[in-house]
């Protein structure tokens, strides 16, 4: 099984890759960004490094289930979590497949979304958690992902304006 640290490390990999590579390949769809209340400024290097480390704090603190058994609660959290950073490595596969080029975090995405389902797999074994309930927890966090990017980059325009 992969660990907590071990899927941290993938995750800050997966974030510095997005940081040092943010200007090449595919830009985000301007039109989206505007509907997010976000624009390209928001994709710089600096703000995207504090998004990046506010997002993988939270992340720290919701998988502290991975390698110690806690609460049932904390087990749903770190799948949520762990389904929140698979649907972020899928959806960077998706879009440079559908684009057909690269896009900042695409070639750690597989790492990542291959750490994120052992972790989602360990934790349902381990703490017994329904295939309902793991399902509804993975769902809840993948659909919380966007949400989650949107708010730390609204967050960083506090430090870096």
């Amino acid at each position: 099984m992969i660990g907590q640290v071990a899927l941290l490390a993938i995750f800050t990999a997966h974030n510095a890759e997005e940081i040092a590579f943010g200007t090449l390949g595919a830009q985000p769809d301007p039109r989206l960004l505007s509907r997010l209340g976000l624009s390209a400024i928001d994709y710089r290097a600096d703000r995207m490094a504090i998004a990046t480390a506010a997002l993988t704090v939270v992340v720290a603190c919701a998988t502290t289930a991975v390698d110690t058994p806690r609460t049932r609660t904390a087990g749903y959290l770190a799948i949520g979590t762990a389904g929140a950073l698979a649907a972020n490595g899928a959806g960077h596969l998706l879009r440079a497949a559908v684009l057909g080029r690269y896009n900042p975090g695409a070639v750690t995405a597989p790492a990542l979304l291959a750490a994120s389902i052992s972790v989602i797999r360990a934790v349902h074994r381990r703490d017994r958690i329904t295939v309902g309930r793991t399902a509804l927890a993975l769902v809840a966090g993948a659909a919380a992902s966007v949400p989650a990017i949107v708010a730390a980059l609204h967050g960083a325009r506090w430090f870096r304006p």
